[in-house]
This record gives C-alpha cells, structure tokens and sequence, in this order.
C-alpha cells in the first residue's frame, strides 16, 4: 500500500531494472501532484469542521468539456444535497449498480461492470474505509494504474446534475454513489468528463488493473483458437468484453431485432460449457451495462427452450437467472456471428497488488503463480531528430527508433513446438488528456526481427537492409495502445516500436507479457573509443609535406611560434570555403574572421604570404582526406609541393577545388578544437597540435562528406550517430539524444561546424575521463571539481554548468555507484552540460 500511495510502479525485482525505474513526465496532461495526502485533507477538513473542495478538479465547465459551450444548466450537488441518506457502497460493489448516463462513455461502464466482479481488484481501486458517515469530509479516494505506476486519486465529492439527478454514470439505487465519485477520479486523471468520451473497454479495463489487453476482430475471420484463448484467460482472472460495430452515427446505441445494441460496449462475465446430446457445447454469459431488459433474444437467452435440453443441476451451476437484468447467456457460435469485437484484458505483476497476500508475505506465490502473466515494462519516447524513425516505410531512418530485446528462454506448458507466447503491449502516454492542447492519438505500431546471438549494441541500418521482421502488430493504429500476441519459438528478439509516420513525437511504454519468465533488455552501445572506420581513414601525409606544413605554420604563428582561437579560425575557415578560388593572398587574410584576423608578421615581413601558403597546404591535404593508393598519393605530393611554392606570378594563391559545401565555422568551434588538443591549457596551439588537429579535421571531414547524401553541406541527425560511430566514438542511447538536440537544427540538419563541434567535445571529454579514471575505470569528483573540468572543457557559463551538471549527475548516478561516476555517465553528463 505504501508503494502505492507513492506512486511507485509495483513490480518484483526479478522482472528488470526497467520495470522499477520512475516513469519519466509526461508531454503534458498529467494531473497535478496533490500537495496534501487524503489522510491530510481529511485531518484538516474535519478539524476546521469543512468539507473538502478540489482545487484541481472545480465545479465548472472546465471540469466538463475541454472545449464547446460546456453542459447547460448543470448544478454541482454533494450526495447529501441530492438524497437524505446517501451512501458509499451498499452491499458491495456489483455489476448491477453501474448505469450510464448522457456521456458517450458505455466503454468504461463495460470495464466497471467487468472490474466489479472481482472483490479484490474492486478493493484495490475503491478503498472501503469511505462513507457519508464516520469521517466524512467531502472527499474521496480511488486508485487507477497509470502509464505503469499506481496512482491515487483525490476528488471532492460534488457531482455535476440537472433537476436533482446525476447526469452521468451512476447506480441503479439513487442512495449509492461509489460509481458516480469513481467515474469523476478517472475525468480528473484524463483531464476532464469530455476526454472520456469515446475510447475502448481494453483502455480502461488496463487503468483499472495494470493488465494488458488483446482486441480480436471478428468481422473478417474468427481466430480458429479464440474459445481456448479465451477459457486459458479466464482461468488466468482475465477480464473480456465485446461490442458490435456501429455503420454510422446514427446506428451508436441502436437497438437490433435480436436484442443486441450497435455500438455499445458488453462485458463478458463467463466463459462455460454444458453437456448437450452427449456433447459439450460453451456458452457465453454477457452482460449489457444498461442493466435492463435490453438483451439477446435468440438460443440460449433468458427464457428460451434450450435451456429445458440441459439438467436442473447444471443450469445451478451456471447461476442462470431469468430476470430484465441486462444478463444473458449465448452460445460461442452465435457470439461470433453477431458481435464483432472481443476484448480481453490479461492480468500481470502490477495487478491485484495491494489486495492479495499484502499482509500474509505471499506476493511471490499471487504474482507468478498460474493465475497470472510474467511481465516486463520499458519506458522510453520517440524524439524528433532523434529516434522518431517512423514505420519501415521509412527505412533510411527506421533504425534509429528505441530497440528492445526479449529472450524467450522456455516454452509454453502445453506446447509441443517448443515455442512461448508473447504477448506486446505498445502504449503512448497521456494522449487523451492532450486533447486540450490539439493533439490525438498517434498511429502507432511495431516490428519483431530475429536478433543475432553475437550482437552487441545498437542493430543498424545494414541490418534491416538485409533482415524481413518475424511478426509485426497486428496494424498501425491510432489507439492509445496497440497490442499482438505471437506464438515464437525459443529465442533472441528485437522489438521496433514506432509511430507511423517519421518525426512525430510522444513517450510510450512497451510491455511484454508470457507464460513463463522471459529476459529482455534495452539495446544500447557502450559509450567507447574505437578505431575510425578503414574506408574514411586519409592517406598519411609524408614527410615533405609536414615539413612544407611547419615551414608555412612559423610565418604565421609569429615568434612564439603558436597560434590561438582567433587565428585558428581564418585558417580553418578560409581552407574549406567552397568559394576559394584564385584568391590572393591578401584578399584571403581580410576575409579570416571578416578582417578581424591579422597575420603575426614575419622576419621578411611576409606575414600574408605566410597565410596563403599555410591555407594553400592545408586545403591540399583535406583533397587528399580521403586519397588511398600510390599513384593517387603521388599526384597528390606532386600538387602539394606546386601549392606549397606561393603565390604565382599573378600574386594569386593557387586554384584549390575542395567540391564541399560549407558555410564556414563559428569563432566557438575554433575555441573548442583548441581547447581539445591544448594539452598545457594554454589557449593557444604549438605546431605539433595544429598538425594532429589537422589530421582529426581530415578525418571528420571524410566521414562527415560520407553521410552528407544530397552533397548540401549538411547531415540528417539521424545519421549522426553513424558518423560518430565511423570516426571512432560509440555513444550510449541517452547521450546520443543530448548530442543530437544540441548539434542539429530545427530541421534535423546537421552542418559541418556542428559535426566539428560535436566530434571535439566528445573527443574532449573521453581525453578528460580517461586522464582522470581510477583502477576501476570509474571517476571521483566532488562538486568543485565538476565545476573546474566544465569550466576548463566548455566555454560556458560556470553557474550554468554547476547548477545542470549537478542536477544531471544526480539524476543519472545509479544507487550503488556513490560518488563515482562510469565513462558513460561520464560523457552523457558533460553533452548535456553543453546543450
């Protein structure tokens, strides 16, 4: 219960780390944190002699619609303005109580109906201890499961009416109104009474238990198993529905010959058999949530002659009752033939909690004995420019999306094909309360592909160049979760959840739930240094070629013989300038910087041939980035050494056709690559620095061209990650996302400059950690400290850095690590720093 009250999502230890983490906020739409808890509203409430009003959830129109002119005429009554002797509960909570009202919402009456079958999950959402008597205080108390965590919630007990009467759902004795105050907890959780209009009974049904549901579409074929599927469910406490599909608006709610509602939400009670001529024949019992005498009228119905064909015992044990209740019995086959819809919600870790084995110790035998689903839970998000791949449609950029792995370790009991049932729950977060704001449910599906035993990280996009998915869902929908269930043999597998189309947005949750325990984790890489990719690797440079280097870098550099930031950046920026044509010279030396960079001057006092001639070798060797072979290197020295000799007779620096778009960089950029290779944190850079910074440039700039498909002068930062893996830097999950924000555009481009900028600071920030590691390859830092490498690794506001380096460090140290941090904690800290 504890757990519960706060908030936490209730899962035993051996289903995973992901299924205990904190469910990370939402987009929008969450209800606020109460700042008081019912047992402190109470306190106050019945100390000052007032009863409680919510401050979150008032008595208006906002409470009722999210938009339109809201309801007319409607008065907010307390149950004790309404009737003389109101009451919580009498008798329990049946299936009988639950009446609709005006509010399109049969679909969560279907699920209460459903739910109030069964004590224990009615008293995990309805805590008893409530009453219009002993404590009262105006408010009440209900617990929903929410997006993977238990939730209480808190309303005051004044319900909208007209003419003395509850306008929406209530109970079939006016005194009774748990049904009324609990369907005004589930408006506040999804924003208001208008967001439940229209949904499904799996959604709520989900809410109400922590389960999963699976829907079965009738209309097309009948799966051959469903009647197994269905008696296996109800011996795992499952929870069915069903409905039957409206033609139109006009056909919502309307009445068939045979006694049957379109569109209208039942809810399944039973699934069972009787002996019929030596036979067994099954039979459902049904329910319509209405409650009256609006039922089937076909075999098997209440008063119909089949029931005279089975025994007095049998029709005992079935509990038939002959009564306008909205109960009924059918049998499977007529099921199939007239609705067109089943839903069926499985029960799973965090279900039936709180009110089974609390106080006896049991919770392990409850949870994973046979009466219910094995469970693991991922919480994750799709980000535009990051890992919003879209559907495989979108191949170039379907890989990025967040990648799950399960193992199916032992197969199902009473399989023969050495095969286990998974059943996939893929949910997007809070989209009904972000009506309000414009936005609906998202089209959303997954793909299952076969995951190589030997794989390590991140599948990439060669991968499902070359590999077909095993299953998918069942199709992309715009419900709030989307749900398969697939019978696969012992193995490795890789979940792809996405959203339909490419670059929308949402958090979401995926679920996995089988008979037997199943392992799983989140693909993801080891933040590492590796060797840059053989086919991006430049030509080494030669001997002459340094020396003709050095020989241009000392005009430049003047008599202490290094040169900084600002310098840095003409020479950079002037040497891969796509427009540097037969410039000379001096023209070159004022375009650096916009004229703000001088040339230090030289003994001959040729300070701007000593630029033209350090720009001119440089740009030789980026043509040469991506040069491989003898003869290329030959003609390339050849061009060199005609380059290195100075301006021509014309006074014009040689003609260098670099055939790479590029806007030029930032004076930033150039701080940051001299901040990466000055080594005495001297702010300038000796010769031997500038030389290795050159080859890093030749090497980004190789791998940058590589992935720049349309030659723009940009990347996708969807394939930033490829272009960081090519140079040599594997990135976790969450740091690439921090990277990817910071280094691209609103568009999802990535320039040049910001690729540079990127590669030096990660490339900074492995430098700082492995210089700073212990024995362990783990860092210890105090506050000061983390203030001094920001300070000394960024150029950025020192508060700025304290305060969000601080914060994220916090955020991301795991429980046992104290105060040391590891090499991917490391890296991910700093980039979000820097963003």
């Amino acid at each position: 219960m504890r757990a519960q009250r706060e908030n936490k999502a209730l899962v035993p230890d051996s289903f995973g780390d992901s299924a205990r983490k904190p469910v990370p906020a939402g987009r929008g739409g969450n209800i606020p944190k109460a700042t008081e808890t019912f047992e402190q509203i109470k306190k106050t409430c019945l100390a000052n002699g007032t009863l409680y009003e919510d401050p979150d959830f008032p008595p208006n129109n906002s409470s009722l619609v999210y938009e339109g002119q809201g309801v007319s005429n409607v008065k907010w009554l307390r149950p004790g303005e309404i009737v003389s002797r109101p009451e919580f509960i009498i008798d329990g909570a049946s299936r009988f109580d639950v009446k609709q009202g005006t509010l399109g919402d049969c679909w969560l009456l279907a699920a209460v109906a459903c739910i109030s079958m069964n004590p224990n999950l009615m008293s995990q959402i309805l805590p008893s201890d409530q009453s219009f008597s002993s404590g009262y205080c105006g408010a009440f108390r209900f617990r929903f499961w929410h997006f993977g965590e238990w939730r209480e919630i808190v309303v005051d007990d004044r319900l909208p009416t007209t003419n003395g009467s509850l306008i929406y759902l209530h109970s079939a004795d006016r005194n009774e109104f748990w049904s009324a105050l609990m369907e005004k907890a589930y408006a506040k959780l999804n924003g208001c009474y208008q967001n439940l209009k229209g949904g499904t009974t799996s959604e709520a049904l989900e809410d109400f238990t922590g389960g999963i549901s699976e829907m079965f579409d009738l209309r097309d074929k009948t799966p051959p198993n469903l009647l197994d599927i269905m008696l296996k469910a109800q011996t795992k406490n499952s929870l069915m529905a069903c409905s039957i599909q409206a033609t139109d608006q006009s056909s919502i709610e309307a009445k068939l010959p045979n006694g049957l509602v379109m569109g209208h939400a039942y809810s399944i009670t039973s699934v069972s058999t009787v002996k019929v001529s030596g036979n067994r024949l099954p039979l459902l019992r049904i329910r319509n949530p209405w409650g009256d005498d609006v039922e089937w009228r076909g075999a098997w119905s209440d008063s119909s002659n089949e029931w005279n064909s089975i025994s007095s015992q049998e029709r005992e044990q079935l509990g038939l009752v002959n009564s306008a209740d909205g109960e009924f019995w059918m049998s499977f086959s007529d099921f199939c033939k007239e609705f067109e819809k089943v839903e069926i919600c499985h029960l799973g870790a965090q279900s039936l909690q709180s009110a089974e084995g609390e106080d006896s110790g049991d919770h392990h035998e409850h949870q994973h004995g046979a009466c219910h689903w094995e469970e693991t839970i991922h919480h994750s998000e799709w980000r535009a420019r990051v890992n919003a791949g879209g559907c495989r449609n979108y191949l170039e950029t379907f890989w990025t999306n967040p990648q799950f792995r399960v193992i199916v370790t032992d197969p199902d009991d009473d399989d023969g094909e050495n095969k286990g049932t998974l059943i996939i729950g893929l949910m997007q977060k809070d989209r009904r309360a972000l009506r309000k704001m414009g936005m609906d449910m998202l089209t959303i599906g997954y793909a299952i592909y076969e995951c190589p035993t030997d794989n390590q990280g991140v599948l990439d996009l060669d991968f499902f160049k070359r590999n077909r998915s095993i299953a998918r869902s069942p199709n992309f929908i715009n419900l709030r979760e989307v749900t398969g269930r697939h019978h696969v043999p012992c193995g490795q597998y890789v979940i792809i959840p996405s959203t339909f189309k490419a670059n929308e947005e949402a958090d979401f949750m995926l679920r996995v739930f089988s008979e037997k325990p199943h392992k799983h984790d989140e693909l993801d890489e080891k933040t590492t240094i590796v060797p840059p990719k053989p086919d991006i690797v430049p030509s080494t440079v030669s001997d002459e070629q340094v020396k003709k280097l050095y020989e241009a870098f000392t005009k430049v550099a003047g008599s202490d013989n290094e040169i900084d930031a600002e310098e840095l950046l003409g020479i950079i920026n002037a040497a891969f300038s796509k427009d540097m044509e037969l410039v000379g010279a001096g023209e070159m030396v004022k375009r650096m910087d916009g004229g703000a960079v001088n040339a230090a001057p030289s003994s001959s006092g040729n300070g701007a041939s000593g630029v033209g001639g350090l720009i001119s070798l440089c740009c030789g060797l980026l043509s040469n980035a991506g040069a491989s072979g003898q003869n290329q290197e030959n003609q390339q020295r050849q061009h060199y050494s005609t380059q290195a000799s100075g301006p021509d007779s014309n006074g014009t620096v040689q003609r260098v056709a670099t055939n790479f778009g590029f806007a030029g960089f930032s004076l930033e950029t150039a701080r940051s690559l001299v901040t990466m290779m000055d080594v005495d944190r001297s702010g300038r850079l000796s010769f031997d620095e500038f030389r290795a910074l050159w080859e890093l440039l030749r090497l980004w700039k190789t791998a940058f061209k590589q992935y720049d498909s349309d030659k723009n002068g940009t990347m996708s930062s969807y394939e930033l990650r490829s272009a960081l893996n090519a140079v040599g830097f594997k990135i976790d999950n969450n740091t690439f996302a921090s990277l990817a924000m910071r280094f691209s555009k609103r568009d999802g481009s990535v320039a040049f400059d910001d690729f540079v900028m990127c590669c030096a600071r990660v490339r900074t920030i492995f430098e700082l950690y492995a210089a700073m590691a212990n024995d362990q390859g783990k860092v210890n830092l105090n506050e000061s400290e983390v203030c001094d490498l920001f300070s000394s690794a960024f150029i950025i506001s020192f508060t700025l850095v304290c305060q969000c380096g601080i914060i994220h460090l916090r955020r991301h140290r795991a429980s046992n690590m104290g105060p040391e941090m590891t090499h991917a904690l490391f890296v991910s800290l700093f980039c979000f720093a820097s963003a």
